[in-house]
């Protein structure tokens, strides 16, 4: 099952609604990530541990993603991980972010139409 289409239709529509009061706690953890991504050196443990903390929450909604962007990104929590890699885990996380509110706040009929097929999709495999 192949899904060819712009995702940024779904990341301006989280655009216009994210001041709203039920997306400001995914605002709040974009913002953290992008602080501990900004900060100078970069503390790979802290930054590890926000991995981590957001794979343990939004673990469905990730697999869900990776396989709707077919790129191979599986979550994990390996313990030994270079810095670099922790970066772009994190980098990844947050960009995921804003489909995770839509997913979960379930605003986007269509995007949750399309999670729900390749939930299904896979699970039947």
């Amino acid at each position: 099952m192949t899904y060819n289409f712009d995702l940024q239709k779904f990341y301006d529509l989280f655009d216009r609604i994210k001041s709203q009061k039920e997306y400001l706690e995914y605002c709040k953890e974009m913002q953290e990530n992008n602080r501990i991504l900004n900060e100078k050196p970069f503390n790979y443990i802290e930054a590890d541990n926000q991995v981590k903390k957001l794979i343990n929450k939004y673990e469905a909604e990730l697999n869900a993603i990776a396989l709707l962007l077919q790129n191979g990104m599986k979550t994990t929590t390996v313990n030994a991980k270079a810095p670099e890699q922790i970066r772009g885990e994190l980098q990844y996380i947050n960009s995921c972010i804003p489909l995770i509110a839509l997913i979960r706040t379930k605003v986007s009929e269509e995007l949750n139409k399309i999670v729900k097929k390749i939930i299904y999709y896979n699970n039947i495999q």
